[in-house]
């Protein structure tokens, strides 16, 4: 900031002040209350911190070109994982698609079991009823045979007067 008490300093300073710079030489600029330029002048050398705050800056730099020459490559690679996302989703409905259908096979498999232990069960029950009536058949048999018999003894008692059943 320009100091008009300094008038002789500044003075000095503006003869001194180089007509031409160095390409990429630092310069300070010496402004009036109202921010007009009134000359410049070669700038001090930068203390350490300085010198790394500009590394740091001209690197941030260098970053940040990187970073939007590579957002054609980010815009596609959002493209991509849209389409992945959208891939894992409807991967997910079939997953879950298959699950409800195996779920649905192991109940079926339940109920056939419970259907087959029912069916032994009731097959087990016919078969103890059809050997209970073999064997009242078998013994509705041996009891026809044997009234068969004493009809017949009967038949020739009465028809031969005779008292012997063995003949």
């Amino acid at each position: 900031m320009f100091n008009p008490n300094e008038g002789t300093a500044h003075l000095a300073r503006f003869a001194t002040a180089p007509a031409r710079l160095d390409e990429g030489a630092r310069v300070t600029l010496v402004t009036d209350s109202g921010g007009k330029v009134l000359y410049y002048r070669r700038a001090e050398a930068a203390s350490p911190e300085i010198a790394t705050l500009r590394t740091d800056v001209a690197r941030l730099r260098t970053d940040v070109e990187s970073v939007a020459a590579a957002r054609p490559e980010i815009a596609e690679l959002r493209t991509r994982v849209e389409a992945n996302n959208a891939a894992v989703t409807a991967t997910q409905v079939a997953l879950e698609e298959n699950l409800r259908l195996r779920q649905e096979v192991v109940d079926l498999r339940a109920d056939l079991v419970q259907v087959r232990q029912t069916h032994q069960q009731e097959l087990a029950v016919h078969e103890a009823a059809i050997t209970e009536l073999r064997t009242s058949n078998r013994d509705l048999r041996v009891t026809a045979d044997t009234v068969r018999t004493l009809q017949e003894q009967v038949h020739k008692l009465t028809r031969g007067g005779g008292t012997d059943i063995n003949r």
